[in-house]
């Protein structure tokens, strides 16, 4: 049997949407036991020379592209809470509504 890690990293998974990718990130993140969560820190870097946010206006028109830099002690909500709160207190955009998504580099 494949490591799930390994197979994450190879793109085996058949996981087509970069928000699947970190979505299976996290998964896998939070089933690694305490003691063993320096390791994930090779995959963590494999899987931010993939994945980016983008930022995007109420027209779709790209405003910003940043990196996916998730903590080792990250959940999903916690992180995506972190770039929310990033966005809020550090940019200004003349935009009604700003849209985040997860993309391939």
């Amino acid at each position: 049997m494949i490591d799930p890690g390994l197979e994450l990293m190879c793109g085996m998974t058949g996981l087509t949407c970069p928000g699947e990718c970190v979505r299976a990130f996290f998964d896998f993140a939070e089933s690694v036991p305490a003691g063993c969560v320096q390791d994930l820190s090779k995959l963590a870097s494999l899987i931010q020379g993939l994945v980016v946010i983008e930022a995007l206006d109420s027209g779709d028109q790209l405003l910003e592209t940043v990196p996916f830099e998730p903590a080792l002690d990250d959940t999903m909500e916690s992180y995506c809470q972190r770039v929310l709160q990033m966005f809020q207190l550090d940019r200004v955009y003349e935009t009604p509504r700003l849209k985040l998504r997860f993309c391939y580099r």
